[in-house]
């Protein structure tokens, strides 16, 4: 088929959604399909067989996209909306593929064109608005109506994880809806650098290690709270932080000040995605202290894959792939994440055996084979329907 592509983000970037994005049009491509993708200015220019990037113009005043909801990004999602168009007078698509807040654009084109769309649902609009926008709650009803038109308006859906997969049937309970879930980022990358981390930082004990943006919904102020108290036990311990932008990890560098833990906390800013491997293989402990959210953070395939123990959230956004079988699941309080840390320095053992069930499992259920055979199936259902509706119109024309 030839695909019209939304992806209302910057492209590419290594952080969720593009690469999210990027794993979805490499394996679409591989499948023979023809890709347009819509999306804004800024990124990394990347070369994926048949697939072209149309980017809209950069508005002048605006440097970054932040992460989430925010006013530039939805002055950079209507400018997609003319881009679409300009595309649609000179070309026939079959299906429009639209990534989360892309898809109310989907759903214009529909209107205007007749393009049936899939609709990529990576994480929940309505949860991300309120979670960003507190006064927005009062409009929830009004939030859940326009999210449930998108589904009710698409012609399938596809759900990173099962929290969305049960709130799409909730609103469409005879569409197709079916779940894809990230996979470990080691599985679609090569890793090129040779990291000694303890060595280099001065490292002697154990190494609690964090992956990902240091947005307030990923709990980082739970994480620096809890570390406090895990120093008070195993003062050799040291926390490694990776990712944030320079703002994000200026303050948490702040937070750690006043937290007591300066010395203790290590910041070490966004590194390489095809790094992520050999950073990970230098922790004893991972933590997901994520407080806020409906989908699995993609970080967690990465490291179940990585054979080394987790310690969570004993919250949804987790518990929908986790169990205490593969990683050690707490409360989201100070006082609980740090037993969890804790329970796993004094017993390594106990670590490595929750490691090696952990890689078995992602292994069996989240690797890139299964990902694309779940993908396949889902757009040849998708293809069916499509050429069925053309089988259709055809006749009524004749």
């Amino acid at each position: 088929m030839r695909i019209l592509f939304i992806a209302p983000h910057p492209f590419y970037q290594q952080r969720g959604t593009p690469m999210a994005v990027r794993l979805i049009l490499e394996s679409l491509s591989k499948r023979g399909h023809t890709i347009d993708v819509v999306t804004f200015p800024e990124g990394e220019e990347v070369e994926i067989a048949r697939v072209k990037i149309h980017r809209v113009r950069k508005l002048p005043w605006i440097k970054n996209v932040p992460i989430g909801f925010s006013l530039i990004k939805v002055l950079y999602d209507l400018a997609l909306l003319p881009k679409l168009f300009q595309l649609l007078r000179c070309n026939h698509y079959d299906l429009i593929h639209a990534v989360e807040d892309g898809v109310f654009l989907a759903c214009i084109v529909k209107w205007c064109h007749g393009i049936p769309f899939v609709y990529d649902m990576d994480s929940s609009m309505v949860t991300q608005l309120i979670g960003k926008i507190k006064w927005l709650r009062a409009a929830k009803p009004v939030l859940d109506f326009f999210e449930s038109l998108a589904v009710r308006q698409s012609l399938g859906v596809l759900a990173v994880c099962e929290a969305l997969t049960q709130k799409a049937q909730r609103y469409a309970p005879n569409k197709k809806i079916r779940t894809l879930e990230d996979v470990p980022i080691m599985e679609i990358s090569e890793p090129h650098l040779s990291i000694k981390l303890k060595s280099e930082l001065g490292i002697e004990g154990p190494v609690v290690m964090y992956v990902g943006n240091l947005e307030r919904y990923q709990g980082v102020d739970l994480l620096m709270k809890s570390f406090t108290r895990v120093i008070r036990e195993a003062p050799q311990a040291r926390l490694v932080m990776i990712g944030g932008t320079p703002q994000t990890v200026a303050h948490y560098k702040t937070v750690a000040a006043r937290e007591g833990i300066a010395r203790q906390a290590f910041f070490l800013g966004p590194k390489p995605v095809s790094d992520l491997q050999r950073y990970l293989g230098e922790a004893d402990i991972l933590v997901s202290p994520r407080i806020e959210g409906e989908n699995t953070p993609m970080k967690i395939y990465s490291y179940l894959y990585s054979g080394k123990p987790t310690v969570a959230t004993r919250l949804f956004t987790h518990t929908q792939v986790l169990d205490d079988e593969i990683a050690v699941l707490v409360a989201p309080q100070a006082a609980d994440f740090a037993q969890g840390i804790l329970s796993l320095i004094s017993n390594p053992s106990r670590g490595r055996e929750i490691g090696k069930k952990a890689k078995q499992r992602v292994e069996e259920r989240y690797s890139l084979a299964a990902y694309e055979r779940k993908l396949y199936l889902f757009y040849e259902e998708i293809i069916q329907t499509v050429n069925h509706a053309r089988r259709c119109t055809q006749s009524l024309h004749e």
